[in-house]
């Protein structure tokens, strides 16, 4: 602030921050620009190499749909163990 009588005009200086962004929105971009500057090398594969790799992550979510149903039963019978146990135990 000028002092008085001084002809210079005064500034006034306002710092707002968005939490929002901050907190929600900034972690994510963050995160997607990780991902992207990690997978960037996919784009330059050969059609051998991108094939290979489309084949393994087909044979890999084929492998996990197919034990599905045994995760599944096994963690209902883990569950089921587990309160059997607690009952007896109280």
């Amino acid at each position: 602030m000028p002092a008085p009588g001084e002809m210079r005009p005064a500034h006034l200086s306002v710092a707002m921050h968005d939490l929002v962004w901050e907190f929600l929105y900034l972690p994510v971009i963050r995160a997607v620009d990780f991902l992207a500057q990690r997978l960037n090398y996919l784009q330059f594969l050969t059609i051998r190499q991108y094939l290979s790799v489309v084949f393994g992550a087909l044979v890999s979510l084929l492998l996990v749909l197919a034990s599905w149903p045994l995760i599944g039963a096994l963690s209902v019978e883990i569950s089921q163990m587990l309160l059997s146990c607690f009952w007896r135990l109280c």
